[in-house]
């Protein structure tokens, strides 16, 4: 039985893909970047800006500092609120609440932009904890993420734990702690990448994946 549920964020509760979106395009615009494709900018969704803007915009390591604060500017004037929940999403929350989960948010999305999206939408009463990145403290993967939820949550067991995202990234963080992953369809990542790395079962909607972790229990 699953006792404590951890949610990505970008892909997995929110369509979060309109405001990243823009972002990434101011900074292609400020450093003329002119060699990336449409997919590129939606691998941006998930990972850390330090990977995006290195691995699939070329920029050198001496920049990244300098893209992020062009990313950032534009993100924190109001594209951080340019989400859309996933259609039923606040339907699964608000059930899996009602039988008693511990639900977790953990992303590699900063944990500021997580709690302000979060309080937007009224959703925070859902969640028990958030676990999100904190550059400062030099927490910004997914398996860093992680790490924080078992400090902050020593009595969890790895076997209670589920890990829902959308992502080869979230796979991957859940192989890194041995905790079961349960993957999204609808979100921004690869099915088959996912299941390259390893998954208990892929789900198409929120919903789905509420009755998913309920059947569980049996």
């Amino acid at each position: 039985m699953k006792k404590y549920i951890l949610f990505d964020f970008d892909g997995t509760l929110f369509d979060t893909s309109p405001g990243i979106l823009n972002c990434m395009e101011d900074v292609i615009d400020y450093f003329h970047i002119t060699k990336f494709s449409l997919e590129d900018l939606h691998l941006c969704i998930g990972p850390p800006l330090s990977w995006s803007f290195e691995e699939l915009f070329g920029i050198s390591k001496d920049n990244i500092p300098e893209a992020i604060s062009v990313y950032r500017k534009q993100y924190t004037s109001g594209e951080m609120y340019n989400v859309i929940p996933f259609k039923g999403m606040e339907e699964c929350l608000a059930s899996l609440k009602e039988k008693g989960y511990f639900i977790s948010v953990c992303s590699s999305k900063p944990l500021v932009a997580c709690k302000k999206i979060l309080d937007k939408f009224n959703w925070r009463n859902y969640f028990n904890d958030i676990c999100g990145a904190i550059p400062d403290e030099c927490i910004e993967t997914k398996e860093e993420v992680l790490e924080t939820f078992f400090k902050k949550h020593p009595e969890a067991k790895k076997e209670e734990i589920l890990l829902v995202g959308d992502t080869k990234y979230d796979a991957l963080g859940a192989k890194e702690f041995q905790i079961d992953f349960l993957a999204v369809d609808y979100g921004f990542g690869s099915v088959e990448e996912m299941k390259e790395v390893g998954m208990l079962d892929v789900v198409s909607s929120p919903m789905e994946a509420y009755n998913y972790i309920e059947g569980l229990k049996n």
